[in-house]
């Protein structure tokens, strides 16, 4: 088992006048609560590009040196951000940024669902291939979009009609492009055997040619099963590359 955790989240940004505070605080808090020793993975989460680089890797080299973290990463930071810290990281012989925790789906969002959140688009992922350094993506499931609880009709209701998760499905989610995703998803699935449009999409951010671990949300034994059966499911190329509409209708 590995302990992944984040930490300095602050009010919806790293902190900046008491960074190195915060981070000693949440990391304690993180130690205690979990009953662990030390993080395997600690997640730097929301950054703030009004803190240097320099100073947040420092801080992060000191966390890791104490033996309370035994490697760091990125959440919701832009590639170009992450490509600074790591520079810093090692003109000071420090550690680097190990992985990324950006959002990745099938479900291409059409804005952030909340403010500061950061998806690894075409450029991400082609940085992702480049560097080798491992994505473990949130919402892989693009947060239940492809169960089609959300149909393409809801989009028709009055303004106003819908409770706030289901506003914010529609708008993020709710493109012409990600309907026909689903409906791709759908069909491939059943020529596969009977896998369901999630599983699907869950084998598509599998299938992603650099290394990635999809952070998944079950909330039951049988939706955890759901996630597992996705594994056996193996997406060629050409079809990952038709479920995201990179290729027309065969």
């Amino acid at each position: 088992m590995l302990v992944i955790t984040k930490c300095a989240h602050g009010r919806a940004l790293l902190p900046e006048q008491d960074f190195e505070t915060v981070v000693d605080a949440e990391v304690a808090q993180s130690l205690r609560d979990l009953g662990a020793e030390t993080i395997d993975l600690l997640f730097l989460h929301r950054d703030n590009p009004v803190v240097g680089v320099d100073r947040i890797m420092e801080k992060l080299a000191e966390v890791m040196s104490s033996g309370r973290a035994r490697a760091v990463g990125a959440s919701n930071w832009s590639y170009r951000r992450i490509d600074s810290a790591n520079s810093a990281a090692t003109r000071s012989g420090q550690a680097p940024f190990d992985a990324v925790s950006n959002s990745l789906s099938l479900g291409r969002p059409a804005e952030p669902f909340y403010p500061n959140l950061v998806s690894a688009d075409a450029d991400g992922e082609a940085w992702h291939r480049t560097t080798g350094i491992p994505l473990i993506p949130w919402s892989s499931q693009a947060r239940g979009f492809f169960t089609a609880r959300w149909p393409a009709e809801l989009r028709d209701s009055p303004e106003g009609s819908h409770d706030a998760f289901t506003a914010r499905m529609l708008a993020v989610y709710g493109t012409d492009a990600n309907y026909e995703r689903l409906r791709r998803a759908q069909h491939l699935g059943h020529g596969k055997g009977g896998y369901t449009a999630t599983q699907v999409a869950l084998a598509w951010v599998l299938a992603r040619p650099f290394p990635v671990a999809p952070i998944v949300g079950p909330r039951t034994l049988e939706e955890l099963d759901s996630c597992v059966a996705a594994l056996s499911l193996d997406l060629s190329p050409t079809e990952s590359s038709w479920l995201d509409l990179q290729s027309p209708e065969t």
